[in-house]
């Protein structure tokens, strides 16, 4: 952790020591009393199911040296403690220790936002850069608040790079974020349709994603897809935005693009270069990784050879064969945009048996949750998908739209649950098919897959 001492706790978060030494150091800072580390201070934050305070005991019986708290503790509680901080609310506090953490970091920070594929450039950033840097990275999805503060919080001296994911599902959180990151860099995928419970249009979003660049550091740079219409208009206001992308007027062209080998080849400022995944939305962002990285570290050859072996993050396009069948494991999360993305690279994929799509709800979708629902069916139907199954809330929706467009009704069934979306599967294709998993977070796709894990056609 980058050095700090109590009293520089306090002050960040305008807290009150109650137990301990200003000047004393802080090792770490934990909210998970289960994986609290020996002599971080624990920091009992807040949410919807649980309250930190209830842990503090666990956290210092597994060796935090103290704790940082909003309400007052019992003196057994605190004859425990090494040092005790008091402040208004912890969350909060949090993150404005993380903001101080921020201002001593000697290296530079790159965020990234966008409807979609945040997760994916971040990883692939992070990759292409810890070939020479050394690099912190939010860790998995970690894009609120709480996930930022935390990556922060494992900030060390010796970090040359941040990679820092940013996300928000309601109006002022971005500025919330952009305030605690300062980013020297910032990457923005695309705007869609995300989030429209609470943005009531796609320039709404955009609005939000870019108020980040208020907190854009002097000097620094913005990347984004100027292929994306609002992006590209964005683009056009500034001289501080690098536009990535196949159409003539982006500043960093992708060109020659072909499929090849199970992935794709492609240009990118005259050079070529091989990815080895699916999803040309895929190709959009490994060049926007691409991108910063060259700004970041110029021509190297590293770069060429990092993205020949790139990953994706779990649960995105993720292919997992279970049972003879070929699962697109995409249900991380869902909404209109990445929901036509995953169907393409169904279409695109060679299947020995038949292509199923199980679609699950896409959430926070709003005043417009129907529409979006009966748009998925119409392009389950026009994707050439041999057989539906839709599952949740909106399913039955779902399966209206593919009905509405011509897909045959023997091929469309709306199940109660995942178990019986699994045995509907099981019950109706054959070993070679295909199977596309995908819904929003809270739909847990797949958890339909884990009932494939030890079956077998027979």
């Amino acid at each position: 952790m980058i050095d700090l001492r109590l009293k520089d706790l306090a002050d960040a978060a305008g807290g009150r020591i109650l137990r301990g030494a200003g000047e004393q150091s802080v090792k770490g800072i934990s909210i998970d009393s289960r994986t609290v580390r020996n002599g971080d201070m624990f920091a009992a934050v807040r949410g919807k199911n649980f309250d930190g305070h209830d842990f503090v005991k666990e956290a210092l019986d597994r060796g935090a040296s103290g704790i940082i708290v909003s309400r007052k503790m019992p003196r057994d509680i605190m004859d425990m403690c090494g040092a005790v901080l008091e402040v208004g609310e912890v969350t909060p506090a949090a993150a404005d220790i993380a903001g101080e953490i921020r201002k001593r970091m000697n290296g530079k920070v790159i965020a990234v936002t966008g409807s979609n594929r945040k997760t994916t450039v971040k990883d692939m950033l992070s990759w292409l850069l810890s070939g020479k840097d050394k690099v912190l990275a939010s860790k998995r999805s970690f894009n609120n608040i709480i996930g930022l503060s935390l990556t922060l919080f494992d900030a060390e001296p010796y970090h040359e790079t941040a990679v820092l994911e940013l996300g928000t599902n309601h109006p002022g959180e971005m500025a919330v974020l952009g305030r605690i990151a300062r980013p020297d860099v910032i990457v923005i995928t695309n705007i869609g349709r995300a989030h429209m419970e609470f943005f009531s249009s796609k320039e709404g979003v955009l609005k939000e994603k870019t108020a980040l660049t208020k907190y854009l550091r002097q000097g620094g740079k913005i990347f984004v897809n100027g292929d994306d219409p609002l992006l590209r208009d964005f683009g056009d206001s500034r001289d501080d935005v690098i536009s990535f992308g196949m159409s003539g007027w982006n500043d960093m062209r992708i060109e020659d693009v072909s499929r090849r080998d199970g992935g794709y080849r492609f240009r990118l400022q005259g050079k070529s270069y091989f990815f080895p995944q699916d999803g040309l939305h895929n190709v959009y962002n490994v060049s926007a990784a691409i991108a910063v990285a060259l700004d970041f570290v110029g021509e190297s050859p590293s770069i060429e050879e990092r993205v020949r072996t790139v990953a994706l993050p779990p649960m995105r396009l993720e292919r997992v064969t279970a049972g003879g069948i070929d699962f697109i494991n995409d249900s991380y999360n869902a909404n209109p945009d990445s929901f036509k993305c995953a169907l393409d690279v169904l279409s695109e994929n060679a299947c020995k048996g038949g292509r199923v799509v199980v679609a699950g709800d896409m959430m926070e979708m709003g005043e417009e949750s129907e529409a979006v629902h009966r748009e998925l069916g119409r392009r389950i139907a026009e994707s050439g998908a041999d057989m539906l199954v839709a599952v949740g809330t909106w399913s039955d929706v779902t399966a209206e739209g593919a009905l509405a467009a011509g897909m045959d009704k023997g091929r469309v069934t709306v199940a109660k649950d995942h178990g019986h979306a699994a045995e509907i599967i099981k019950n109706r294709i054959s070993e070679g098919s295909c199977v596309l998993l995908k819904g929003s977070r809270a739909a847990k796709m797949e958890d339909i897959l884990k009932c494939f894990m030890t079956y077998s056609i027979r």
